[in-house]
Formats: C-alpha cells, sequence, structure tokens
C-alpha cells in the first residue's frame, strides 16, 4: 500500500509512503507488534526474571524491516528529523500515505487535517503479523493518581468531585445537566476539568462502539445511550452522515466521532473479537526504581539513537546487539533487577 502511494505520486508533491516520528521509539510500536515484540515494556519471563522488550530480537527484526522500507524510499526519507508536527503538517500538504496511531487519532490528529483538506479520506486497519495475528498488550491500568495535602481541610472533596465526573456527570442528561451537555456537544474536553485525568470503565471501547453502532442502526437514540459522552456525539454523527460527502464546520465533530468510535473501534475492538485473532500480553507496570530515576534518561536516549541509525543505515543491523549490551551496562540490568525484586514483594 506505501509502495502504491510512492508509485503513483498520489499527492503530485513527491508522495511519503509512511511516516514516523524520529524523536519516539514508540512511534513505531505497530511495527514491532507485527513482529511479535513490543517497544519498552516490562515482560515477566516465566522464571520470574524481568526483559526490556525493546531489546528483543522481534524489535531488532522490526527495526530491520523498517531499514528495507527506508533504503526502498517508501519509508520518509526524512525519518530522524521529522516530529509528529512535521508529519502532521505532511498530511496537510497531501504528502503522506500511510499515518500510524490508536483508534482514536481521529478524534485529535486526523480532524485537523480533515478541517484543511475537506477532500481527505482515511480508512483503518489493524498492523497484524504474517499469520494473520494482531499482538497487543494490556495499557496500565492506572497511571495517573489524585494527590491531596495532608494540611487540606476536607480532603474528601477530591474524591467527591471525582464521583461528579465520572459518575453524576458521565450521566447527565440535558434535564439533569444541561449545561454539561451543552459543553459536551460544544466540543468540550477533559482540559475543561479541575482534574487532568479520567476515571473510566475498562470496556469503555466496547461501550462507544455498541452504543454509536445501535444509534446508527436506529436501535437506539442519542438519548437511551448510557453516558453524557455518547449522547452528545451520536448525534453529532446523524448530523454528519445526512450529507457525509460534504463535511462541514458544524459537523466535523461528527465526522471524527464516526472515524474513531466507528471506523477506528471497527477495524480494533470489534474485528478483533469477531475474528478472534488477537493475541494479548499484560506487561508490568512498577513504580519508578531509584536506578530508573538516575539513569533512564540516558538509557532512553541510547535507544533512540540506535533505532535512528538502525532504521537509516548509519549503522548495521547487527549494531542492534551492540546497542543491547551497552543499555545493560548502563544502568538497565540494575533496573531490571530493582523490577524483579519489586514484583518479587
Amino acid at each position: 500500500m506505501a509502495r502504491a502511494f510512492v508509485d503513483a505520486n498520489a499527492g503530485g508533491n513527491s508522495t511519503v509512503g509512511m511516516a514516523f516520528s524520529g524523536n519516539d521509539i514508540g512511534d513505531a510500536m505497530c511495527i514491532a507488534n507485527a513482529m511479535g515484540g513490543y517497544i519498552d515494556r516490562w515482560i515477566e519471563n516465566p522464571d520470574g526474571t524481568m526483559s526490556w522488550s525493546t531489546l528483543e530480537p522481534e524489535v531488532k527484526a522490526a527495526w530491520a524491516k523498517m531499514n528495507e522500507w527506508y533504503e526502498e524510499g517508501i519509508l520518509d526519507p526524512q525519518f530522524g528529523t521529522r516530529t509528529t508536527d512535521d508529519i502532521n503538517a505532511m498530511m496537510i500538504n497531501n504528502e503522506l500515505g500511510i499515518v500510524f496511531g490508536a483508534w482514536h487519532i481521529p478524534d485529535w490528529r486526523l480532524s485537523s487535517v480533515k478541517a484543511l483538506v475537506p477532500e481527505a479520506e482515511y480508512i483503518a486497519y489493524t498492523v497484524a503479523d504474517d499469520s494473520g495475528i494482531v499482538h497487543t498488550y494490556h495499557e496500565n491500568a492506572a497511571d495517573r493518581f489524585l494527590v491531596v495535602s495532608k494540611d487540606c481541610k476536607y480532603p474528601q472533596v477530591a474524591l467527591e468531585m471525582l464521583n461528579i465526573l465520572y459518575d453524576d456527570l458521565a450521566h447527565a442528561t440535558a434535564e439533569t445537566a444541561p449545561e454539561v451537555i451543552a459543553y459536551i456537544n460544544a466540543g468540550g474536553h477533559n482540559e475543561g476539568r479541575p482534574y487532568y485525568m479520567e476515571v473510566l470503565p475498562s470496556n469503555n471501547p466496547s461501550i462507544y462502539y455498541t452504543e454509536h453502532m445501535a444509534v446508527i442502526n436506529g436501535e437506539m437514540t442519542p438519548e437511551e445511550t448510557t453516558i453524557a459522552e455518547n449522547r452528545g456525539s451520536s448525534q453529532a454523527i446523524l448530523d454528519y452522515l445526512k450529507d457525509p460527502q460534504n463535511v462541514t464546520e458544524e459537523t466535523l465533530g461528527g465526522w471524527h466521532f464516526y472515524e474513531s468510535r466507528i471506523i477506528g473501534l471497527g477495524a480494533s475492538i470489534d474485528a478483533l473479537e469477531k475474528n478472534g485473532n488477537a493475541e494479548w500480553i499484560t506487561p508490568k507496570y512498577p513504580p519508578t526504581t531509584p536506578t530508573s530515576e538516575q539513569k533512564k534518561a540516558t538509557l532512553d536516549k541510547t535507544e533512540l539513537e540506535a533505532y535512528v541509525a538502525i532504521v537509516t543505515g548509519a549503522q548495521p543491523i547487527d549494531y542492534f546487539d551492540t546497542f543491547a549490551s551497552e543499555w545493560k551496562r548502563l544502568g538497565g540490568d540494575a533496573i531490571a533487577q530493582e523490577v524483579q525484586e519489586y514484583f518479587a514483594q
């Protein structure tokens, strides 16, 4: 697919087949996944020891494949210097065929492109291995915490506010909280809340998909959906679908909700459940260890430099083994031991 974009010069501006940010090793996570590997995750081995997933042979194979694409000219020739903003600009300028990301990138990344390039069209595909298996992992269930000063006179209010935000208001209606519904319908999001964190059910993506599909199929009205967010977004989708070929400023929100909750989740959550072709792992998510606090920045820099050097051909593929040894020597082995001891306790 990437080669087709390049060969046809589809954008007319020296089209790039695919692009990844050169300042984020995790931007190409899905390529490692397709090789059965993972980026920057702690994996517990059967004997109880811990392995840093980036050092595994599957990641080496992924970077080797990316180097092949780079040499062939279907991976961005400026790989290593592009930022996320640069890639967004490429999309706006009609210079990029394939971009990678989570199911929700239409909500923030692609919607900015659609606003400036109304004729832009997207379709979502899940990246699989040669056998059609999608290798994926469980995210950390808790990555943000609400901390209250011990001197706070009424600390319980912090929790009460969370309950209001993610229980009362999450299930609000136009009758019970008209200002909240108006805010959501106008595109309001989490930055408007007193805490920049979310407390959501673990099956939230499935709720998004099933309820929006039910509204589209006429099995449920927007008002009958179970959360306030779905009421606003499902109505926006219905408004967009009245004339999907002509997206306006008023229907752009409906477009990105449709692309994420129907197309994106349809290709991931729904298709994976129906096809039964997902292979899940559950990484370990330790707290910051003493050595990690001191040396993680150096290790991240070592990873990024090796990643860019191997993909661009500045270093041969076998340099990966040198990088892995250096990563361990610079503190990686010590961190792995600390992580192992933490979970053993």
